[in-house]
Parts: C-alpha cells; sequence; structure tokens
C-alpha cells in the first residue's frame, strides 16, 4: 500500500480498489472483442474470395447462328454480386466459337440491326459488330436511367429497337434511337421491382415480367409505334395484347416459338418459388381454341444424366426458339449441354451435346 493510500478511509479504498478491478476488466474486454472483430473481419473476406461462381446464360437466335453471352457471377449474401464477368460465344453447323470477355453484368442480348449485336448491363447498351473479325466493341451507350433496379432489356418490332424498363411497380417503353420520345406505361406490377426479359415477334414484342417480391411471371404482347403529334414532342404508343395468367417462379427463362398461320407459343423454364428441391420445369401456354386466352401446361424438359443441384451456383437453364424449334442450354452436373426440341405442343427432345465452356471460375 502506498503512502498516498494510506491517508484515504478504508471505504473509499476499497472503493477505488474495485474501480480498479473494473477498469481492467473493461480493458481485458475491448481487447477481446477487438481481436475476435478481426479475426471474424478476415475469416468473412477469405469466405467472399472462396464465393462460387455463379453461371448463367443468354441466348438469341439469328438464322443459323445462336448467340450466347455466358456469364459468371460471384454471389456473397442474398443480393450482393460483385467480380462479374462476361464472353460473347456463337454456335453455327455445331461449331463453338469465343468471341471477346469483359467485365459486367448483363441483362438482356438482342439483335439491334443487321450485324449488331447488343448486351444490356443495369444503365448501359454495347453493341457489337457481328459481322468483323473478333466480334469488336464499337459502341457503349449510356441508356439514361441511372437506376440500378430499371433492368432495361431492348428488342425490335417492325425493324426499329425498343427499350423496355422497371420504374417502381411501372413497366415503361421507348423506342431507343429517339431519346425525347416520352415513353408509354406498358405495365403495373402490384409491388416495385422486377426483372425483365424480352423477345421480337415481327411487328410485336414479348415481354415476360417477374415480380421481384412476389416471384409471380406474367407473359405479355404488344406493338409499339411511335406518333407524332404536331408542335408536340414525339409519344411511344402500344396495342397491348391480354397478358398471360401469372404464374410464380424463383428463377425463370423465356422463348418463343412461332409457326405460319398459327399463334406464337411462349415457353418458361422455371423455378418454383420457395421449392429446395433446385428442380427447373418446362411450361408451355396452350390457348383455347379460337381464343387468345389459354392455361401454362407443364411438358418435359431437356435430358438430364444428374439431379439437379441445390447449390444455385451450378443449376440454370436458358431457352431460345427458332420458328417451331426450342433450344435449351443447361447445366447437367459439372457440365453445360445444349438440346433442340421441335413442336408446338409437346416437346420431342433430341440427344443433348456437351458445349466445351471455360469454367464459370475463370470468368469472374
Amino acid at each position: 500500500m502506498s503512502d498516498r493510500d494510506q491517508n484515504v478511509p478504508q471505504m473509499l479504498r476499497e472503493r477505488m480498489a474495485r474501480q480498479r478491478r473494473r477498469a481492467r476488466l473493461l480493458r481485458y474486454s475491448l481487447a477481446v472483442s477487438f481481436a475476435a472483430a478481426l479475426v471474424l473481419t478476415l475469416v468473412y473476406g477469405q469466405w467472399q474470395l472462396a464465393a462460387p461462381a455463379t453461371r448463367t446464360v443468354l441466348l438469341h437466335q439469328d438464322g443459323s447462328t445462336l448467340w450466347m453471352v455466358d456469364q459468371s457471377l460471384r454471389v456473397s449474401g442474398q443480393a450482393a454480386v460483385r467480380g462479374a464477368g462476361i464472353r460473347l460465344l456463337a454456335i453455327k453447323d455445331g461449331a463453338l466459337t469465343t468471341g471477346p470477355a469483359f467485365d459486367g453484368a448483363a441483362g438482356g442480348l438482342s439483335a439491334l440491326a443487321e450485324n449488331r449485336l447488343g448486351i444490356t448491363t443495369d444503365t448501359r447498351l454495347l453493341v457489337f459488330d457481328t459481322a468483323a473479325e473478333g466480334w469488336p466493341r464499337l459502341e457503349v451507350r449510356n441508356l439514361g436511367l441511372n437506376d440500378t433496379a430499371a433492368n432495361p432489356v431492348v428488342a425490335r418490332a417492325g425493324g426499329q429497337p425498343w427499350l423496355c424498363w422497371v420504374r417502381g411497380p411501372e413497366i415503361l417503353v421507348q423506342p431507343l434511337e429517339i431519346a425525347d420520345a416520352e415513353p408509354q406505361l406498358l405495365f403495373k406490377t402490384r409491388s416495385a421491382g422486377a426483372r425483365l426479359q424480352a423477345l421480337e415477334a415481327g411487328d410485336s414484342i414479348w415481354l415476360a415480367v417477374r415480380e421481384v417480391r412476389s416471384g409471380q411471371v406474367t407473359v405479355l404482347s404488344f406493338r409499339p409505334r411511335v406518333e407524332k403529334p404536331a408542335d408536340a414532342p414525339p409519344r411511344t404508343a402500344v396495342i397491348l395484347e391480354a397478358p398471360t395468367p401469372a404464374m410464380t417462379a424463383g428463377q425463370f427463362s423465356f422463348a418463343l416459338l412461332e409457326e405460319a398461320g398459327k399463334p406464337a407459343v411462349p415457353v418458361l423454364a422455371y423455378t418454383r418459388k420457395d421449392d429446395t428441391s433446385a428442380r427447373w420445369q418446362l411450361a408451355y401456354f396452350t390457348r383455347t381454341e379460337g381464343s387468345n386466352e389459354g392455361q401454362w401446361q407443364d411438358v418435359d424438359g431437356p435430358p438430364r444424366e444428374t439431379r439437379p443441384t441445390t447449390l444455385n451456383a451450378l443449376n440454370f437453364v436458358s431457352l431460345s426458339g427458332h420458328g417451331s424449334t426450342l433450344t435449351a442450354v443447361y447445366s447437367d452436373g459439372s457440365r453445360v449441354k445444349r438440346a433442340e426440341a421441335t413442336g408446338l405442343n409437346t416437346p420431342a427432345w433430341g440427344e443433348a451435346t456437351e458445349l466445351a465452356l471455360d469454367p464459370a471460375a475463370s470468368l469472374a
């Protein structure tokens, strides 16, 4: 005991001793907490580096060429996406050709004009020259949306490209090449946020809309045009067909089958929302005779050798239609395969062939 403490009353000395012990305990607790936080931060960083590479494939059939965007995303958490890598490929006469790779997250793939292919990201449109060797990127166009939840897609109708995007619960459409044309409200979802897939069919555009919150997928078709009233900016007008009944889905891919003299047949590949089996299903929209109304009917999907995995990183199906032929590019275990089916009502699948794609992790 120091001389200073001897001059302090006993009761006060005991109180000071208790306070010193508490201060030491607090310092030890802070040191342990800091060390634990540092360890958890390092572990989380290593876990993010080891996050699985999720593969998705976008398809667009142009004549005898099947264009593909092979995309790898590293997903950490429910919605955090990072390290996205994209590669453009083509399949013609059974031969796979690999094109340029670049960073970004693609939302849509479409033909903009002859020998011009477009890939949409959250806010930009990338334009490629498919007639030149190596398919060089000609242009990176800012779509002027400034909203990462817009999920823009582009499709042609009547030879003109149209931009469709999301604004809250609204689905809007506008001509891509006429920047001052007023957009037109096309469809309204029950809650804000949706994912879009768009396809061209002559003078019409078919649009699949999946609501993020509910998972409901609605397919609709419309014929857009530009009106130019006197002394007023040009504006967008649409003739909207009745949408299909909504279907609840987790993931989905959309295609369209056509045959001369018959109505187009929408096709959906989808997983059930909140279904842990990770099983992809295939559905054709069958119309009531003499009517545009109808219902979704489940049909057989492409042939698989292995059961689907519950890991979404290893499980996907992408569709593309050309005439009455349906093409599916899909995962079968660790391999990626391509198969074709014919028929507007019941698909007759041919033999699947394996695609020699790079590992998904090599793109991200």
